[in-house]
């Protein structure tokens, strides 16, 4: 009997030994999470880089933070090669003291301000305001204003041209027909017979919104990003700078922000801007041509001059 009941207690140790093993084998079991079936899956579309953000390639990417290449998730893949590296940026420098910054790059593609050729620092655009100066208010319609015969200083001119119906719509503009408005920076040599100097924005439905380069007689397209800002404001926000010699003007995007469209270098340093007058050029009957809320500010040359009226 006592020999039984040693084996008996052999047996139960054994027994309560293998359960304990066996109870720690399945809570480590448990501690280990279930393996992600991928089943939610979440398409992130592809886009082109740019020269102020990175693109990618279409991929998915799971609730549980992996990613695949294809929506079947039966081909991973890595951030790092999902990823299109930005373009180079277009950079002319400004050598002019601004704000705290002595002189600044703007990239002609994207239209940003930075600190560094390579567009590493960028600089807020509010930083580039000039409060000191105030810009002056021009008549809508035809400017012509009085006094403006005296300056030879620097000057950004802002306006808005535009063209609409006697209605004031845009959108039922012929199939047929050009509106074409030439901006006139009247020189002495101009009013006098022997020269002119201006640029022109045309638009017919056929071609979209083009320009005329100073003194080159023909139209050339522009992007038809302008094009579509046009149909959909019934005009464009343009702006003149002059600086020294050189004279620019460049449209305005979306964003409010200054795109060089045309530069020309023959203005002469000692002649004034002797008027801003606008003229019209292939009309179109019953529409209308004019440049509204035109602004200019003496001895800012450069675009980043901001008026107040949007």
């Amino acid at each position: 009997m006592k020999k039984f009941k040693a084996l008996l207690s052999i047996a139960t140790v054994f027994v309560l030994g293998a359960a304990v093993f066996a109870g720690c084998g399945a809570q480590k079991e448990n501690d280990k999470p279930a393996a992600c079936a991928h089943t939610n899956l979440q398409k992130v579309d592809g886009r082109n880089p740019t020269c102020f953000e990175e693109g990618n390639y279409t991929y998915y990417q799971c609730g549980c933070g992996a990613l695949f290449s294809d929506k079947n998730a039966t081909k991973p893949t890595a951030e790092a090669d999902v990823k299109i590296a930005k373009t180079r940026h277009d950079m002319h420098f400004y050598e002019e003291q601004v704000a705290g910054y002595n002189g600044y790059y703007f990239c002609n593609t994207c239209g940003r301000y930075y600190q560094d050729n390579n567009g590493n620092s960028q600089i807020p655009y509010d930083e580039l305001l000039d409060t000191s100066v105030e810009p002056v208010k021009l008549p809508d319609g035809w400017a012509d204003p009085a006094g403006a015969n005296s300056e030879t200083r620097n000057f950004t001119i802002r306006c808005f041209i535009g063209w609409t119906s006697q209605s004031g719509d845009f959108s039922d503009f012929p199939d047929t027909g050009t509106v074409w408005t030439n901006v006139n920076l009247n020189r002495k040599c101009t009013l006098q017979n022997t020269g002119w100097y201006n640029f022109g924005v045309a638009y017919d439905k056929a071609n979209g919104l083009r320009y005329k380069n100073f003194e080159a007689g023909h139209l050339t397209d522009v992007n038809p990003e302008f094009t579509t800002l046009f149909v959909k404001q019934g005009g464009i926000w343009v702006r003149i700078v002059r600086d020294g010699t050189n004279c620019s003007f460049y449209f305005e995007d979306k964003y409010g922000i200054p795109i060089l469209i045309s530069s020309n270098a023959n203005f002469r340093e000692d002649e004034a801007l002797y008027r801003f007058a606008l003229g019209e050029y292939e009309q179109v009957d019953g529409w209308t041509q004019s440049a509204l809320k035109a602004e200019v500010c003496w001895g800012v040359a450069n675009p980043r001059c901001v008026f107040n009226e949007k």
